[in-house]
């Protein structure tokens, strides 16, 4: 037998294991059995193990990403037995009224969320036997990270994850965890620790004003291939627009126009746009004054990009694009963007011939920070900076009738 030949709090652990394979097994459905809170008591023995997580159930072909969240979320309320999938089963169209669980929340967000909460949940079936119940258990949960070693944002995170479930599970006030006063004094406790010891924050080294000029030349060398002339465009965009990599991913064809060496648009899918947003889209402009060494870039860098993608792409650096051919309406992934950005970055020269840097120290964050730091540099305001990189976004019609001539000048004074 095992429990013969393991340790009693090795045994603990497997049993407490197998209790929560037993329970995350059953939910498939609203009629699906619920487990009990306080049932399966097994006493905390020896000292706790790492539990091994459990492998997301394979979804069916085809299933895009919201759609696995979706069911994986919906499993998860159905196990802790919560209000809202009565009220769910409940509807004329129970279905339809489920796809409507993720609100205003992007896909990535509710995953993120969810990730944290499962964590807490593990820990504790794993841990007590039975599902949470009480604001101490996310105590002993967040005392165990510490031990283990947690990043300075954990404890917040944490917290902020089983806030947003118990508030989307619809239980009362009264039986939220994270509620509990003593939650929120050790997570203070925790956040001024692990604060005062972490490493100063890291940030995304800005592009060196040498590689702008080199990227130009590339655009414009016939002699490189397209899909490199391509990518030294994109991040010459990113340069004079201020973009983060998920902007110039998510940024649409039908919003951007061209015109007199000048390029402006709508950003529908940013951090602080979108739907659910206070602020729908922003405004971006590369005026005819972002240039060093040659002011042609814009414009034969649009003819470039636009071979590459072809006409059917909703996307204006789509999936694919680094290849030499836009996939469909497919959004680039980060590792595609890095890939590209390093074969890039290994063509550039100086006006010798000879290769600047190799791309190591640079992220796709990089490109964001380097116009605002130069203006900075020359006295700029920093009312007029944060426009660069829309950090403080308005929503009005007189801002974006005002953004582009205000980033213009601040353009020209490059």
């Amino acid at each position: 037998m095992v429990g013969q030949t393991k340790p009693p709090g090795e045994q603990a652990i497997d049993d407490a294991v197998a209790a929560m394979e037993r329970g995350t097994e059953e939910p498939s459905g609203s009629g699906d059995k619920v487990v009990d809170r306080e049932a399966v008591q097994v006493p905390k023995r020896g000292k706790l193990k790492k539990i091994p997580l459990l492998a997301a159930p394979a979804g069916p072909d085809g299933e895009s990403e919201e759609d696995k969240v979706l069911r994986l979320l919906y499993d998860e309320l159905v196990l802790m037995g919560a209000p809202i999938v009565d009220s769910i089963t409940s509807t004329t169209n129970p279905e339809r009224t489920r796809q409507a669980l993720l609100g205003k929340f992007r896909a990535s967000s509710v995953k993120r969320y969810l990730a944290y909460w499962q964590g807490f949940r593990k820990w504790v079936v794993a841990t007590y036997g039975k599902l949470p119940s009480q604001g101490e258990q996310l105590v002993d949960y967040l005392l165990a990270r510490e031990e283990e070693g947690m990043g300075a944002s954990v404890p917040l995170s944490v917290g902020k994850g089983v806030s947003w479930f118990e508030k989307l599970a619809g239980f009362e006030d009264w039986q939220w965890l994270s509620s509990s006063p003593l939650v929120d004094v050790v997570v203070r406790d925790l956040l001024k620790k692990l604060e005062d010891g972490a490493p100063p924050r890291r940030r995304a080294l800005r592009i060196l004003s040498t590689f702008v000029p080199a990227l130009e030349r590339l655009v414009l060398d016939q002699q490189k291939e397209d899909r490199l002339r391509a990518g030294a465009f994109v991040k010459l965009l990113k340069v004079w627009a201020s973009l983060r990599f998920d902007d110039a991913a998510h940024m649409r064809v039908d919003m951007v126009r061209c015109y007199d060496k000048k390029m402006s648009g709508l950003l529908r899918r940013t951090k602080t746009t979108g739907g659910g947003k206070r602020v729908k889209e922003l405004p971006f402009h590369v005026s005819e004054c972002a240039w060093i060494d040659d002011d042609d870039w814009l414009q034969v860098g649009v003819e470039v990009l636009g071979s590459a993608v072809g006409k059917s792409c909703s996307f204006l650096i789509p999936a694919g694009v680094s290849q030499g051919l836009g996939v469909g309406d497919y959004v680039m992934a980060y590792q595609e963007a890095v890939s590209w950005s390093t074969e890039v970055m290994q063509e550039l020269k100086d006006k010798s011939g000879a290769p600047l840097i190799p791309h190591r120290f640079w992220t796709e964050h990089s490109e964001r920070a380097t116009l605002p730091s130069g203006l900075a540099a020359l006295g700029i305001p920093k009312s007029d900076r944060d426009l660069l990189g829309r950090w403080t976004p308005e929503g009005s019609d007189q801002y974006v009738r005002t953004y582009n001539a205000v980033v213009s000048r601040m353009q020209a004074s490059r």
